[in-house]
């Protein structure tokens, strides 16, 4: 590649008219799904630290969904039958755009920091802002979990 290719390039991705990245599931997939004898031979890279913390975000949002059901069980009874299927429905909906490359996490973060005020103010009944909060928070590590999937390596080999 000559200089000025590299230049242009350079100038457009500054410009935001172009994305150099890696595709935020293959990301996480590497993390989840590639052992790390193979990624150290492969990269001579050890990165014990980042492997642990996306695993620990994946099986979180696991327990997020079981402290979910639990809470909509305490708060909505009957409801419930309801309420999980759509919190599934939503849960996918909302991974599905976790995984595009334009997706930030500011909206979610205020979500969470307002249903954390409302769970501990006690500004409506207290399993139903439990419910809220885990379901939020359940959504907000998802979020998380592509997003440093994708950037994870990068901020720490700096």
């Amino acid at each position: 590649m000559s200089e000025q290719k590299h230049s242009r390039i350079v100038m457009m991705e500054g410009d935001g008219r172009l994305a150099i990245g890696i595709d935020r599931v293959f990301a996480r997939k590497f993390y989840t799904d590639v052992p790390l004898t193979r990624i150290a031979q492969e990269t001579g890279e050890k990165i014990y630290f980042e492997k642990t913390l996306i695993w620990v975000l994946f099986l979180a949002v696991h327990c997020g969904f079981v402290a979910t059901a639990l809470f909509s069980v305490l708060a909505f009874k009957w409801w419930r039958f309801l309420v999980i299927p759509g919190c599934v429905f939503l849960w996918f909906f909302y991974a599905s755009q976790s995984v595009r490359g334009t997706s930030k996490a500011w909206f979610i973060s205020a979500m969470l920091l307002a249903a954390f005020v409302t769970a501990f103010t006690q500004i409506i009944a207290s399993y139903i802002a439990l419910f809220f909060l885990a379901f939020i928070l359940t959504l907000w590590i998802t979020r998380l979990l592509y997003l440093l999937s994708t950037f994870l390596t990068s901020l720490f080999r700096c």
